[in-house]
Order: structure tokens, then C-alpha cells, then sequence
């Protein structure tokens, strides 16, 4: 067996669809199949059931994928400590994707100290929204998502998800609006307003917090307006079309006629986590994790 034939497994296995495994892995699809074949042969047994629309697992193949993922863990471990030991250690690299609303000053504040104790890791960051996010990562482009709250579109079969940080959650207001001169309100106050949402697409489960914590406070929110961004978002706000629950980060970015308000009732707190793919065991990864932890106090 080869490292390059169990990769190719396994994103099969997570895919259950040999032509997604192959756009995942940036190789032809012939080129899996075939890797996957020579796979089987070698082994002695049919790894996958083929569907009308895809591949399942048997159960010899359900037993080769335990093994596959610790090989991989392993192999991935053995070529980052004996690494260590080279004179010239090659520059290692992270992939990070972060949302708008992350605060420049906490994540310029990781990244300072990461860069310190870890000098030889070169660090490339890139703001995408979180469904953008999630894609690359299925892709191999980012190593780690930083997207917020978590959501359906992140199984836990597939990415390891921790919370990095917890924010208070703020009711967002026209400058206009009768309460937005309070210091706090309880959100049943705005039972009767008309909200803005982020669209599902870009922004996966956050309609569904806006919904879970409005039910919270006894009623079903209007949703008039979905936005594809975060400063959408605020302008719609600005422009009296609605109001909405943001986390209290968001107020970093520029919000003219958006005000935001601490919520007396309930007390909501949004989880901010950082995502990435089980068959990621890099060293950097794990280190850049732990870094957010520690600056959050979690």
C-alpha cells in the first residue's frame, strides 16, 4: 500500500462519490479509480459498494479506514519530528481563513505571539466568507477556517471543530429606532420589528441562531431581508430596513446609522470556533489552535 493510494481512499470514503474525492484531491477521476483499484487488488477485497450515485463502504472498507487515518496521523507526525532535525529546516507554512468580523486587534495579538514562538511557520491569511471557507477546506486549501458559529455544514465525521472564542451577543438597531438610545433592552422589545438575516448560502446556520434566540425570548422573528456580507448587513440596518443579533465583535467594522445594544434578556452568547479536516495532523495547525485557546482563556 501506498500513502498516496490511502489519501485517495479516504477522501472517497468521506465523499461517498469517486468524481467529488478526485475534484478534492486536484486529480482526475480515472486517476482515483484507478489508485483505488490497484488498492483493492492488492488487498484482496472490495473496499466499495458502487451506487447509482456514488460508493459506499463495505465492511472490509469500514476496517481499512480506522487504519488509513492512523497511518496518515503517523506518517504526517514522523516527517514533522524528524524535520526537526535538519540544519536548514524548509519554511513551513499555515493557510487561515477568517471572517470580516474577527477583531484585527485579537487576531493581529495571536498571530504576534504565534510568529514569536514559532518563527519558521509562514502564515497566509485569507478573509472568506464562512461557506467559502468550508469549500476550501474540503479542498485542501485552507488548514484551518475560522467561520464563526459552527454549523450542519461542518460534520463532525469529517472536521475536528473547537471553540476558540465566546462572544456576547448585541441587538443591532437603526440610529433611528425608538430604543436605540437605551443602554440595554430585553429582546422581546422587538417582537414587532422586522429583522435582517445573512443569506444561507454564504452564511450557513446563522438564520438559525437570529431564529433559536428570538424563540428564546417568546417569538418567531420576520426575517424582510437577507445580505451577503456582514457590512451588507449594517447598511440594511442604516437604511431602516430591519434590525439584528450580532455578536459584539462586530461593532470593529465601520457601522455609520447602525447602533449596536446590550441585550438585559435573554443573556446570549454567540461561539466563535476554529474548523479543520481530520486527516490534518500538522504540527503548525495544532500549535496555531492552541495559540487562539490560550488568548481566549479557553
Amino acid at each position: 500500500m501506498e500513502l498516496r493510494q490511502l489519501r485517495y481512499f479516504l477522501m472517497a470514503a468521506e465523499e461517498r462519490n469517486v468524481s467529488r474525492a478526485a475534484a478534492r484531491l486536484f486529480v482526475t477521476q480515472p486517476a482515483v479509480s484507478r489508485q483505488l483499484k490497484e488498492l483493492e487488488e492488492e488487498l484482496g477485497a472490495a473496499l466499495f459498494e458502487r451506487e447509482r450515485n456514488g460508493v459506499r463502504l463495505t465492511e472490509a472498507g469500514q476496517t481499512l479506514l480506522v487504519h488509513a487515518r492512523e497511518i496518515l496521523r503517523r506518517s504526517q507526525k514522523a516527517a514533522d519530528e524528524v524535520r526537526a532535525f535538519s540544519p536548514s529546516p524548509r519554511k513551513r507554512s499555515l493557510a487561515i481563513g477568517y471572517i470580516a468580523s474577527t477583531p484585527a486587534s485579537y487576531l493581529t495579538a495571536v498571530l504576534i505571539g504565534f510568529g514569536k514562538r514559532n518563527p519558521a511557520i509562514d502564515v497566509e491569511l485569507r478573509e472568506l466568507q464562512p461557506a467559502a471557507q468550508i469549500e476550501e477546506l474540503r479542498k485542501g486549501a485552507l488548514d484551518v477556517a475560522l467561520i464563526g458559529e459552527a454549523c450542519a455544514e461542518l460534520p463532525r465525521d469529517q472536521f475536528e471543530i473547537r471553540t476558540v472564542r465566546r462572544l456576547p451577543v448585541q441587538a443591532v438597531l437603526p440610529a433611528g429606532h425608538s430604543l436605540a438610545k437605551r443602554k440595554a433592552i430585553a429582546l422581546a422589545e422587538l417582537a414587532a420589528d422586522d429583522f435582517v438575516g445573512l443569506a444561507p448560502r454564504l452564511f450557513p446556520g446563522r438564520n438559525d441562531f437570529l431564529r433559536d434566540a428570538c424563540r428564546q425570548a417568546g417569538f418567531e422573528p420576520r426575517i424582510r431581508a437577507n445580505a451577503g456580507s456582514l457590512s451588507a448587513v449594517l447598511g440594511l440596518i442604516a437604511a431602516g430596513r430591519g434590525l439584528t443579533l450580532l455578536p459584539a465583535d462586530a461593532a470593529a467594522l465601520p457601522h455609520p446609522g447602525a447602533i449596536f445594544v446590550k441585550l438585559s434578556s435573554p443573556k446570549l452568547a454567540a461561539e466563535s470556533v476554529a474548523a479543520w479536516r481530520k486527516d490534518n495532523e500538522s504540527r503548525e495547525l495544532k500549535l496555531f489552535v492552541e495559540a487562539m485557546c490560550s488568548a481566549a482563556g479557553l
